[in-house]
């Protein structure tokens, strides 16, 4: 008779220094936990594989695709869309929406990037071209007033009675100084030319002043403006004649006509001019001679108690705008 072999007891081991001894380990994979937890899962016992990540986007690249075609179908056909078209929009709809919120304030960033990028590069480029641009605007600017000054000068010249012995020259200003030499100008006329000291200078508008020095190639103008100077003048249509002076030239220059009698009648838009007198033997004579124009009357003071009555005149030159003088030499005189 065989000897009977002990019965292993499923009790933990004890080992030789009286501790437990783990039981042996055996492998359960994956199959074996499911096939045990069969009893606790619905269904098949095996799990459920999720279908790969190529082919999850096959799909969505799918559904995109059938929707960009149904809605091309629909919009080349005529009519609304049929049932199947309305079916598949129905399950895209939701993903192009939020595809289209995903994707917008990526595509705003990516335009405002170019359009940074574009308007860098164009930077220079612009600004050369305002930069020629101002220059043509400047330039048309400066012929536009060339022209105006010429027609203005022509107009002048065919309508004004320049007194009789007397030759006109044009003459550029070069030089404003108010400053060192108050209220004159420096134009580039002289002697050479026939300019001498006291001959009268004039605009198209009118009388401004008179040569106060002069050199071989330049001479200098006193304006009326300065209250040092004045001029005999008398107001047209009318036996008034008097001295007349600048008194202000705050807010554009103002003139008075003095020493007016009171028995002369002044209106105002009155025109004013040079009076001009000579001596029967020529050798005493004014400055300016008969008839140039200076400017007119906008306000007569008629106070009884005055002997003379005051006359207010706006002078018809634009002294701020002079850039060209007329200047009257006598033609009796050679030219050095």
């Amino acid at each position: 008779m065989l000897p009977r072999t002990p019965r292993r007891s499923k009790r933990a081991s004890v080992s030789a220094t009286g501790g437990p001894v783990a039981p042996e380990a055996s492998y359960v994979d994956r199959r074996s936990r499911s096939v045990r937890a069969g009893a606790r899962t619905r269904g098949t016992v095996f799990p459920r594989r999720r279908p790969a990540v190529p082919v999850r986007r096959a799909v969505f690249a799918g559904l995109i695709f059938a929707s960009l075609a149904l809605i091309t179908v629909s919009y080349q056909g005529e009519g609304e869309p049929s049932g199947v078209q309305l079916v598949v929009l129905e399950v895209v709809s939701p993903i192009e929406r939020g595809l289209s919120r995903a994707w917008d304030p990526i595509a705003g960033a990516w335009d405002w990037s170019g359009r940074l990028i574009s308007s860098t590069n164009e930077n220079p480029s612009l600004k050369s071209e305002n930069a020629k641009l101002r220059e043509q605007l400047r330039f048309a600017t400066e012929q536009e007033e060339e022209n105006q000054r010429l027609q203005r000068a022509l107009a002048f010249d065919e309508t004004f009675a320049y007194p009789n012995g007397y030759d006109r020259i044009w003459a550029e200003v070069t030089v404003r100084q108010p400053g060192a030499i108050e209220h004159s100008l420096v134009v580039d006329r002289g002697t050479s030319d026939g300019v001498r000291i006291d001959d009268p200078v004039m605009v198209p508008g009118g009388l401004i002043g008179r040569v106060t020095s002069v050199t071989r190639d330049n001479a200098i103008i006193g304006l009326l403006l300065d209250d040092t100077q004045s001029v005999s003048a008398s107001v047209t249509g009318s036996e008034a004649w008097g001295v007349l002076k600048t008194v202000s030239n705050e807010g554009g220059p103002t003139m008075q006509l003095r020493f007016v009698r009171q028995s002369a009648e002044v209106d105002i838009d009155d025109q004013v001019v040079t009076s001009g007198f000579a001596s029967k033997n020529g050798e005493l004579r004014s400055i300016y001679p008969k008839g140039l124009p200076i400017g007119i009357v906008t306000n007569v003071g008629n106070d009884p108690a005055d002997l003379h009555k005051t006359v207010q005149v706006t002078p018809f030159a634009d002294f701020d705008r002079i850039d060209e003088v007329m200047i009257l030499v006598r033609t009796s005189r050679g030219v050095e």
